[in-house]
């Protein structure tokens, strides 16, 4: 195992996702791939269920895919069996589930001749395999505060006890934002915070891709949301916005979770859906954005997010307008976002940014987008996980 340089060389990483590879393409992706030019990564995608499946039947399609797929000579992507509903709610569920995916590991493991292992993962609940694995170093990058997903007791408790359990027993802790850093350093005082960061493919000016078929029906100003519209988004605030001024277009990249939304959609013309989109698609797409949205409601999951969306905007140089999460006050007091306290504040600042954007601003946000990209944070764990070697 090498170690010269910034990033860590050499070692065989198991990553436990709590999402599939392909999207949303997030922290998860972003890490691993980079780790990856100098170490072997097993990247074990999100365990779904047959209920998951059920919720969401274009996921169907995602399981016709090989198990195995060979992305780059060290990057492999599992895509485990289903595993038994309920694993959230049911400390014995869940255990049971993680003894499946051990069973799969372990072949896979012995399969791609990996050794000396580092575990790494974003699953919370993960603590039974970190036991069986036992592995050379244990990483939680945490990344959500899971156990307020839900408004369930059942699942909170579930999910608390596990991740407390799993906390204490790593070696390293890595915490995306200020509530999860507060919350882990009181079970492990190995965490460290590493924030969300900026793809520097976008600041390096990728190929650009041919939108004009897919905004050819919308009307200047163009107001971006990039992202899956699920129970984050505050939907009554994008209601409230695009009846506000109908020559506003509200274009909305990324897949759609809410019900509640198609009924938004369809009184509220200037709402333009364009689904789930690629990396180099959303570059061109958000280049064509005259402001960018951060739609959060404000609860106790959405407070812990540290936004990579924010910094994909930053890196592009438009103006952003974001609802008062903890996370992004910095931002504001940097005089990079607009930060707004209700829905008419959230109105007015898009007005604003939209007559007063200008050049000094948008190198602004690029300027800070550039000395916050992933390798930066690549080079920050790197240099963590180097002093416990």
């Amino acid at each position: 195992m090498r170690r010269k340089g910034d990033m860590i060389e050499g070692f065989d990483i198991i990553c436990i996702s709590t999402s599939n590879w392909d999207k949303p393409w997030g922290s998860r992706q972003q890490i691993m791939s980079r780790l990856s030019s100098e170490n072997r990564v097993l990247f074990v995608e999100y365990q779904s269920s047959l209920l998951h499946l059920l919720k969401y039947p274009y996921l169907i399609n995602d399981f016709l895919c090989p198990r195995l797929k060979v992305i780059n000579k060290n990057l492999f992507v599992y895509r485990p069996w289903l595993n038994l509903p309920f694993g959230y709610y049911s400390k014995f569920i869940n255990r049971l589930n993680q003894y499946i995916l051990l069973f799969q590991i372990k072949k896979l493991l012995k399969k791609l001749h990996f050794n000396d292992s580092v575990f790494w993962t974003y699953e919370p609940t993960a603590v039974y395999l970190l036991r069986k694995l036992m592995p050379r170093l244990s990483v939680y990058h945490c990344i959500d505060f899971y156990s307020d997903e839900k408004n369930n007791p059942l699942w909170r408790a579930t999910i608390k006890g596990l991740e407390n359990r799993l906390s204490k027993q790593v070696n390293i802790i890595f915490a995306s934002s200020q509530k999860i850093f507060a919350d882990k350093k009181e079970l492990n005082e190995n965490t460290f915070l590493v924030p969300s960061a900026a793809d520097s493919r976008f600041l390096e000016g990728i190929d650009k891709v041919d939108i004009s078929n897919e905004i050819k029906t919308t009307s200047k100003p163009l107001i971006g949301i990039v992202g899956t519209v699920d129970h984050r988004v505050d939907l009554t605030l994008l209601e409230k916005i695009a009846e506000f001024n109908r020559n506003w277009s509200l274009v909305i990249a990324g897949d759609i979770k809410s019900r509640a939304f198609n009924n938004i959609l369809k009184s509220n013309k200037n709402i333009y859906k364009l689904g789930y989109k690629d990396r180099l698609y959303l570059h061109s797409l958000l280049e064509a954005m005259d402001v960018c949205l951060i739609p959060y409601r404000i609860d106790e999951f959405t407070k812990a997010i540290s936004s990579v969306k924010l910094y994909e905007y930053l890196s592009v140089g438009k103006p952003v307008v974001s609802t008062d999460l903890p996370e992004v006050k910095l931002f504001s007091d940097k005089g990079l976002i607009k930060i707004a306290k209700n829905y008419t504040e959230f109105i007015q600042a898009i007005d604003e940014v939209i007559k007063n954007d200008s050049p000094e601003l948008k190198k602004r946000r690029i300027e800070f987008a550039k000395a916050n990209t992933w390798e930066n944070r690549i080079n920050q764990i790197s240099s963590i996980i180097k002093n416990f070697l």
